[in-house]
């Protein structure tokens, strides 16, 4: 029984498209279309980066292969001064590590094998998934068809620091002390450094 779709997490401060596409002759989208229609929707949204993408076939079971659906989803991230580079099918971003897998695939189509099998890849604490794509490979004979399975793990960044690796603060604290006489005023400083 194939899990329901999970719709893509997006960070606070990113933006979240998406596209559907439906019916069995539209099987490769995931794989064709849908890197290029999300950077383009990030990029009609102030030059936006893609921060993550998704694509997943997915079958309601109303029998009609007309109901069948692909998700085309991403997360637009920062704006960026320049173009970004072109996001392919067949490549992950700079910086990221790429898998590709081949898993059997059988009615009811379930695309979430795909994105499993990525999670484990890439989830990990150093590493987050940064692009699954589900591509239903349609031969038609019951044990032929297959999915196929790309993936992009990206390092995460390190954390902030924490108060405790701050660097010094210096800060000076005077303190005036007065004797008995209205004129004589003796003065005292005192350094405490703060981490």
């Amino acid at each position: 029984m194939p899990r329901a779709e999970a719709v893509l997490q997006c960070a606070a401060n990113e933006r979240y498209v998406s596209k559907t596409y439906k019916g069995v002759w539209q099987l490769t989208q995931c794989e064709d279309s849908c890197p290029s229609e999300i950077q383009s929707l990030c990029q009609k949204d102030n030059n936006r980066v893609v921060s993550k993408m998704k694509c997943n076939w997915w079958d309601p079971r109303t029998g009609d292969t007309r109901d069948e659906y692909a998700t085309c989803e991403g997360c637009c991230g920062e704006s960026s001064s320049s173009p970004p580079p072109a996001i392919t099918k067949d490549q992950c971003q700079s910086g990221e590590r790429s898998k590709t897998y081949s898993l059997p695939a059988s009615r009811p189509w379930n695309c979430g094998l795909c994105e499993d099998k990525c999670k484990a890849e890439c989830g990990t604490m150093e590493e987050e998934l940064t692009r699954e794509m589900c591509a239903l490979m349609y031969v038609g004979e019951p044990g032929d068809n297959t999915y196929k399975c790309r993936c992009c793990c990206k390092t995460k960044p390190p954390p902030p620091p924490s108060c405790c690796d701050c660097c010094p603060t210096e800060v000076n604290v005077q303190i005036s002390i007065k004797s008995g006489q209205a004129t004589s005023t003796s003065s005292q400083t005192k350094q405490v450094i703060t981490y």
